[in-house]
């Protein structure tokens, strides 16, 4: 997993092949800014496998951090993102 963060937090792979594509694909559409993918990656097994699980743990990582939050009595957050 935090190779894949790494290779994420580097520079986003628009290969469909990369895990942090995965990922990233999983975050937009859980977000709703889905992102485009053809119909040979979505009839490809591996493929689907790895997006489901992608969006498996994106889908649990962003709920217990809504937890969190409600817990915490946090409503607002900032978020800034270093690019160097």
């Amino acid at each position: 997993m935090s190779a894949t963060v790494a290779e994420w937090a580097y520079g986003f792979s628009a290969n469909p092949e990369s895990s942090a594509w995965h990922f990233q694909t999983a975050a937009q559409e859980l977000l709703g800014n889905p992102t485009h993918t053809t119909l040979f990656e979505e009839q490809e097994p591996l493929h689907r496998l790895r997006l489901s699980r992608a969006r498996a743990v994106t889908n649990a990582q962003y709920a217990l951090t809504q937890k969190f939050f409600a817990d915490a009595g946090i409503t607002e957050v900032s978020v800034h993102r270093g690019m160097g």
